[in-house]
């Protein structure tokens, strides 16, 4: 039996534990406030579609994302599966597999020579599953002195990163190749008698430096990144939800070396992602889903328009 989020609604409580997941694209979304019940399961299947013209150069001004280079030089095209589990009433288990799918384009170094061909941008593209992320959430709202039975929910989360053996030297490397640990605590609010929901969430990920589950012999040092979370759902009858959301992740160390087009996978880098979604619910237990960010601010980062399409499903 669903235990609901006190002061919504049913059929809103439905749609927020549905949603909560919705930007798995997204490194700070896996945390939520909310949990699952015991036994209830949560799947969805996302496909993202990633592109960028331009990049934030380390002082946060922008240039084209290669030089030379006219159009389109990044695309992420990568799948993602996520699902959680509701392991007791105040614990929810959390798993996500990403597989990678990035296109760079550069511009061919002999481009100006006028020779046939040459004004084909170089592709390069890699694939391949990147890593398991492993977490946990357990629901603090009591430890925070807040009514369990009230409007306020809040739950803090752990997880961690683990590579999938993947070559983190290959060009375009499909991840860093080190074990990621993130941290983070968020609260949420029902807006009853307003069908909707509240939440924040703020956290670190910390870098561990350990890379014995990928391959390569570099070890780069990435930087400790802070991590935030805003976002804000409205359901239109019992068929649709739109959100309002807000991502960002800012090193807490300056950006020092310059972006690679080749190889974007920076060591320092900070942005953030404003978006809008919605969701469909044919059936209460089945949702097609749809979500759009843009990239206005960030340094040692790509400046993309990211779009989120996905199916999901409780049981």
């Amino acid at each position: 039996m669903n235990r609901g989020v006190p002061g919504v609604p049913a059929r809103l409580t439905g749609f927020v534990c549905l949603v909560l997941a919705l930007s798995v694209g997204i490194p700070s979304a896996h945390g939520q406030a909310w949990l699952q019940d015991r036994g209830a399961t949560y799947v969805k299947l996302s496909r993202q579609s990633s592109l960028a013209a331009d990049q934030f150069r380390q002082d946060g001004s922008t240039a084209p994302y290669a030089a030379g280079l006219d159009g389109n030089g990044f695309e992420d095209r990568s799948t993602y599966l996520y699902t959680e589990h509701g392991l007791t009433g105040g614990t929810t288990l959390i798993l996500m597999l990403p597989y990678k799918d990035l296109l760079v384009r550069t511009p061919h170094p002999q481009a100006s020579s006028g020779l046939p061909g040459t004004d084909r941008p170089i592709e390069r593209e890699s694939t391949g599953f990147q890593n398991v992320y492993l977490g946990i959430r357990r629901d603090v709202t009591a430890l925070l002195g807040l009514p369990v039975d009230g409007v306020h929910r809040a739950a803090v989360n752990l997880g961690t990163r683990l590579p999938l053996g993947y070559d983190r030297e290959v060009t375009p490397a499909i991840g860093p190749g080190q074990i990621d640990l993130d941290i983070m605590l968020h609260y949420g609010v029902s807006l009853w008698p307003l069908p909707g929901y509240a939440q924040a969430g703020a956290g670190l990920r910390v870098r561990s430096g350990v890379f014995g589950l990928s391959r390569g012999s570099e070890t780069p040092d990435y930087g400790n990144e802070w991590l935030l979370h805003l976002e804000a759902g409205m359901s239109v009858g019992r068929w649709a939800l739109l959100q309002g959301l807000f991502f960002g992740t800012i090193s807490n160390q300056p950006p020092e070396t310059a972006f690679d087009p080749q190889n974007p996978v920076p060591t320092r880098q900070r942005y953030i992602k404003p978006g809008v979604g919605l969701t469909l619910y044919p059936f209460r237990w089945l949702g097609v889903s749809a979500q759009a960010f843009t990239t206005p601010w960030g340094a040692n980062t790509e400046r993309s328009i990211d779009w989120f399409v996905g199916v999901e499903a409780r049981f």
